[in-house]
């Protein structure tokens, strides 16, 4: 199958907003090379809102350019159909790596797991880092890290890939107040209570998919999406050493650091999560090298072989079905684009009408968005998109959870984790009050025995 200059090959996954195909061009030098198109449906793409978030998307994505984030090339309108191109990974993700391992009833060795970890957090931390060319810091959070999200190559490459719900400051919050996005095992407190969120909700999801790849389970291991996402907003979990006493004292640390409630005592950058790590593998005189990675993970996963030569960003041919052209874009729209950072309804307009978008009058609002997930895990909720002010709702339209306490159902009647907290202290002093007593009347019945033998009465 042939759309415009990409011949599609197989189809390699399906999600509920697009479907992913390998597919093969060619390079500027005439060479045949393998890359993944990310073909959105048309009904989502007659959505102007949905559609402003696409652009949004390629235009920050393309951007970003680190070994350990997954390379976005462009945003093509070709032959009724929207698509994004971008970097073929030949290995893999770590939600099938990590479902392999659980599969010999193993867990990821230690010096493995940091490594992995390790490696994203410096692709995260550039991505938090990027800058408009002007120098302005743009602020952009992930808000989907996950293990889905965490990709391999058989050349021993990790990489973070779809920003697909990323933010940045320079975009308009179009996510409503009582909205939340992500994957809800994942999701940091603030993400979970559907704040504001910044780089580190990011951290605090990396420290949840690290706690998963060494523990073998979730910090949330509940079939109810309410229940995760209750516990979620109070972080909520076991320590590690719970699970494993055995588990390394210093390690626990800076997990408990990375998943901490309150976000200001949290590693405030992903760089200085990387370094602990680091510190930590040094202290330990733990080793894993890319070789080592290579090693483990060819056990577990099988290479192609041989590899599919890749497309990679350098290069790329010019393509004439994309959107991104400035020459699809008039002057106007371009400074507004500039000047704002967001895509105008102006600019969705003319860029539909450009790259031939039919507008139709029965076009559909989104209220949430269908997961573009491709894979479940046990115990682990997909959807990208729901309302916090009916957590139970959700539950029920996933048919994932059971009924629970109606009262979870209105905002209003969600205790704030300070409320929580008060709770569970007036109820410890209560229960210490009790214990008390009991412990002083036992007292005084010992005391008035031993008087009694004492004096022989």
């Amino acid at each position: 199958m042939k759309l415009g200059a990409y011949q599609l090959i197989k189809q390699i996954a399906q999600g509920g907003i697009a479907d992913i195909y390998l597919a093969k061009t060619k390079n500027a030098a005439g060479i045949d090379r393998y890359l993944v198109c990310k073909c959105i449906r048309n009904s989502f793409t007659q959505d102007s809102q949905f559609l402003s978030s696409i652009i949004n998307e390629a235009q920050f994505c393309v951007r970003l350019r680190h070994p350990n984030i997954l390379e976005i090339f462009d945003l093509c309108y070709c032959e009724n159909s929207a698509f994004l191109t971008m970097e073929y990974l030949d290995a893999q993700d770590l939600h099938k790596l990590m479902n392999e391992v659980r599969s010999r009833g193993e867990t990821l060795p230690i010096p493995i797991a940091i490594y992995v970890v390790s490696q994203i957090a410096l692709g995260l931390h550039a991505a938090h880092e990027l800058t408009t060319p002007d120098g302005k810091a743009l602020n952009l959070v992930h808000r989907d890290i996950s293990p889905e999200n965490i990709l391999f190559g058989s050349d021993g490459s990790i990489k973070l890939a779809d920003f697909g719900i990323a933010k940045t400051c320079l975009m308009p919050d179009v996510t409503p107040q009582d909205e939340i996005k992500g994957k809800f095992n994942y999701m940091s407190p603030e993400q979970a209570w559907g704040d504001h969120v910044d780089r580190r909700s990011d951290i605090f999801s990396l420290g949840i998919v690290l706690y998963e790849i060494l523990l073998g389970q979730g910090t949330y291991p509940y079939a109810a999406v309410a229940d995760v996402i209750q516990h979620a907003r109070i972080a909520s979990f076991a320590s590690p050493s719970d699970i494993q006493p055995d588990f390394p004292v210093d390690l626990e640390s800076i997990i408990l650091k990375a998943l901490d409630l309150d976000k200001n005592d949290r590693y405030q950058t992903a760089l200085e999560f990387k370094i602990a790590l680091d510190n930590c593998v040094a202290a330990n005189r733990w080793r894993c090298t890319k070789d080592d990675w290579l090693k483990y993970l060819s056990g577990y996963i099988p290479f192609p072989n041989p590899p599919l030569p890749r497309m990679h960003a350098g290069e790329i041919s010019p393509d004439e079905s994309s959107i991104l052209k400035p020459e699809y874009v008039s002057a106007s729209i371009t400074e507004d684009m500039d000047a704002t950072g967001q895509a105008s309804p102006e600019m969705v307009k003319e860029l539909r009408r450009l790259a031939g978008y039919v507008s139709s009058p029965s076009s559909q609002t989104i209220d949430a968005s269908p997961s573009d997930d491709i894979t479940s895990s046990s115990g682990v909720i997909h959807e990208d998109t729901v309302r916090t002010a009916s957590p139970l709702a959700v539950a029920e339209n996933t048919e994932t959870s059971q009924t629970s306490d109606r009262s979870d159902s209105h905002p209003s009647q969600v205790e704030s984790p300070k409320a929580i907290a008060d709770r569970r202290f007036k109820n410890f002093l209560r229960v210490a009050f009790i214990i008390t007593l009991v412990l002083f009347f036992i007292f005084m019945v010992l005391f008035y025995l031993f008087l009694s033998d004492r004096l022989g009465l």
